[in-house]
């Protein structure tokens, strides 16, 4: 479970029980923790000004692309991580009204490495692959509407298969691979795996590139 901290950015979560009871309250804003109370609770201060105190069950934690001068800075987004929903997207509801979730795994890029960092650096708009929980598909969703959620990444695998078809799986999702190999006897062409070495070396070739864009 992710622990939160004092200063650490938050969305609340659409899917707590108690979402519409304080809907009022945070009306979708992004807020900031102020401190954990003694029963275990943390005090938030919502952008629309209201302060109150929620359990960390409604507290998704976000990281941040604002410097202190109040300039966007780019985000590395990279396949395996967690992300979110983004209360001020335009779309917030309409994507939401659809997945039933608001947190997932971004699973691919869509395009290649080169196209997606050159985008992320000059920050460009472009589709990606998200797994969102409790939602049976994969969607597709621009990365203006996400946000990076401050939470263990997860590998990632891509399966090519000799029909074509491409199955992204996460952890031990491995039930509509099993059905699509072994019962149709369908051949694996090739598998790509998006693994922590992987990021590693995604980010340092990021970090180079933005620091030649500067």
């Amino acid at each position: 479970m992710v622990s939160l901290r004092k200063n650490m950015r938050v969305i609340p979560n659409v899917s707590h029980e108690n979402y519409e009871i304080w809907e009022y309250q945070h009306e979708n804003n992004k807020g900031t923790i102020i401190d954990k109370t003694s029963n275990g609770w943390y005090r938030v201060k919502w952008d629309n000004e209201h302060t109150n105190t929620y359990p960390l069950d409604f507290l998704i934690p976000i990281e941040t692309n604002i410097n202190n001068k109040s300039e966007i800075t780019p985000i590395l987004f990279l396949p395996g991580m967690r992300v979110c929903l983004n209360p001020e997207s335009p779309y917030y509801k309409n994507i939401k009204n659809v997945t039933k979730s608001e947190i997932g795994y971004l699973l691919s890029y869509l395009i290649n490495e080169e196209d997606a960092l050159f985008n992320l650096i000059n920050n460009i708009d472009f589709t990606v692959l998200v797994k969102f929980d409790n939602f049976s598909k994969n969607y597709h969703i621009k990365i203006y509407d996400l946000l990076p959620v401050d939470a263990p990444k997860v590998d990632v695998k891509h399966y090519y298969l000799n029909n074509g078809a491409i199955y992204y799986l996460i952890d031990k999702t491995m039930d509509e691979l099993d059905e699509a190999v072994i019962i149709k006897r369908i051949n694996i062409k090739d598998v790509k795996i998006y693994n922590d070495l992987y990021r590693e070396k995604i980010t340092e070739k990021f970090n180079k590139l933005l620091n030649n864009f500067k």
